[in-house]
């Protein structure tokens, strides 16, 4: 079994730093990629990173970051519950975004253009479909939101709602 991942949503996207963990007899092979497709990273980093880990403090913060993400995850739940007619609410299980299923005949576009206008960027479902034509929905992240902002947040995507709904 091979495990490939990244630091990017754990700790920030800038870092660029992902992992391969690998069977020893595939170790060479790996390592031969990457020198053959490093874009020349810096030797630092990765080193940095592993005392990181090594003293504990990405487990801290992963710890801190889950705690906090599930408060925020909630919190858009809750404001999302009277929306329960036209919005079905994913399963609030972790993770840095809640994905919120519509049914085909609301515009997730045009939901995700009014929104855009009021400063709230969603990211319709229907973009990442290729085979279906009838999922329509938003995945909203939360990650870079703090608690204090999602209720503002979220009166500017109810106003988008109701924007698109009535063109």
């Amino acid at each position: 079994m091979i495990y490939v991942g990244t630091f990017s949503k754990v700790l920030a996207p800038g870092l660029r730093v992902g992992y391969v963990v690998s069977p020893p007899h595939l170790v060479p092979a790996f390592h031969a990629a990457r020198s053959a497709s490093s874009l020349g990273a810096e030797p630092q980093t990765p080193r940095i990173l592993a005392d990181f880990i090594a003293e504990g403090y990405l487990a801290r913060h992963v710890r801190r970051t889950t705690g906090e993400y599930q408060r925020r995850a909630e919190m858009l739940g809750n404001l999302l519950a009277p929306f329960g007619g036209r919005l079905q609410i994913g399963p609030i299980t972790g993770g840095i975004h809640l994905t919120v299923a519509a049914d085909e005949t609301l515009d997730d576009r045009a939901v995700a253009g009014a929104g855009r206008e009021r400063g709230v960027v969603l990211h319709p479902l229907s973009l990442d479909c290729i085979a279906r034509t009838d999922v329509r929905g938003f995945a909203l992240g939360f990650a870079a939101a703090p608690c204090e902002t999602i209720p503002d947040a979220f009166a500017r995507l109810r106003d988008a709602l109701d924007a698109a709904v009535a063109t």
